[in-house]
């Protein structure tokens, strides 16, 4: 950058000398290089734009998929104490098959000791039956529970769901928006270019290509003689030629920019 913007000062402090000694600029050339820097920063900011948009939207896709996983954590919680439930129910039924055959067994039993056995076995199966369905009715009501927070959670998350959607449908639109105001932009700075004498728009295209924050052209005013884009203090007697001489435009010789008076804004 430094050996680029020697060059560019001496290369272009040499050909503004000669048009100095010659003529004064025309001032609309100035006003036409200014023009197309302004267009210039807005298809920057555009592009930046255009360039986020996808980022954004992906942001909003995840924003989505995280207020689902709130509604999954419910669901597999529900499938959870479903089985359960169904599991407990079968068990009940195994347990109600073994007192039947008990019963059964009870008309064959032929000593006393045999009977009070199957009556201790059933009276085990029974007391088991009724601690399951205490199981089952806290799982119902568990349920019951998470049911209610589930389908107040569907509609809060389809609400944000649908917000989101908006949202997304919002920055899809305007990135098309985006995308047609820059082709008509950069449409409009090819015709401007073309407006522009050669010699100065190859000097402003060369300087452009080396800047990174796209000022080719920094404005100076009388209350500062300091460079607006390299913040070096300008030289006297340059600063004060750059104020009698609005019509002229000026080389930085430290970053190679062009200089002109604020008056041509």
């Amino acid at each position: 950058m430094t050996i680029f913007l020697n060059k560019i000062t001496v290369k272009f402090g040499v050909i503004f000398e000669k048009i100095r000694g010659i003529r004064k600029m025309d001032k609309k050339i100035i006003e036409q290089l200014l023009k197309l820097q302004e267009t210039d920063k807005r298809i920057y900011q555009l592009e930046k734009k255009v360039s986020q948009y996808p980022t954004e939207v992906m942001e909003l896709e995840e924003q989505k998929k995280e207020e689902l996983k709130k509604l999954d954590s419910i669901k597999k919680e529900l499938k959870k104490l479903n089985s359960e439930k169904k599991d407990k129910e079968l068990d009940i039924q195994e347990k109600r098959e073994k007192i039947q055959k008990i019963e059964i067994s009870l008309n064959n039993v032929k000593t006393n000791r045999e009977y009070r056995e199957l009556l201790r076995q059933k009276a085990i199966l029974e007391k088991e039956i009724l601690n399951i369905e205490d199981k089952i009715l806290e799982i119902m009501e568990k349920l019951e529970n998470l049911e209610n927070e589930k389908d107040s959670l569907e509609k809060e998350i389809n609400e944000k769901l649908r917000e989101i959607d908006e949202e997304i449908e919002k920055k899809n639109s305007a990135l098309e928006k985006s995308k047609r105001e820059l082709e008509d932009l950069k449409s409009l700075r090819e015709n401007l270019a073309k407006e522009i004498d050669p010699q100065f728009i190859s000097k402003y295209e060369l300087i452009r290509s080396k800047v990174s924050d796209g000022l080719v052209i920094a404005m100076i005013d009388d209350n500062n003689d300091v460079c607006p884009a390299c913040f070096i203090v300008l030289p006297p007697r340059l600063y004060s030629d750059i104020l009698k001489n609005p019509e002229k435009l000026f080389i930085c010789p430290n970053c190679g920019r062009f200089l002109c008076s604020k008056e041509n804004v």
